[in-house]
């Protein structure tokens, strides 16, 4: 369970504890604060996967892991195609395999992400 309170993001477990935050000692830049969050359907056991993406006011759109030792939300990728310049206001993952990220914005913008697969190399 992904929470995005403020600019908090919070992974839950089903009996609500708390999996791994992004550190209070971190902070977004002002035009970079999240403003929405989807949780992925990758374990949170899984060392390099990706658990959240998290959409920001300056268009960004972030993919975070989990650091389980530390118990931290840990940003791993940023979608480096900048297509957004205004608020993410949506964000979808399609496929069976979560490989496609749909993404929109508040001027009604969209845009889609596809994941490499190494199968079709």
């Amino acid at each position: 369970i992904l929470t995005l309170i403020g600019s908090q993001l919070m992974i839950f477990d089903i009996n609500g504890k708390v999996i791994a935050n992004f550190s209070r000692d971190e902070k977004f830049s002002e035009n970079s604060v999240p403003c929405c969050a989807i949780s992925t359907d990758c374990p949170e056991w899984m060392e390099l996967g990706i658990v959240a993406v998290s959409g920001h006011k300056n268009g960004d759109i972030r993919l975070w892991g989990i650091d389980r030792d530390k118990g931290l939300l840990v940003f791993r990728f940023l979608i480096s195609t900048k297509v957004h310049y205004c608020p993410i206001t949506c964000l979808r993952l399609e496929g069976k395999r979560q490989d496609t990220l749909l993404a929109g914005d508040a001027s009604g913008k969209m845009s889609v992400n596809r994941s490499l697969q190494l199968d079709s190399l």
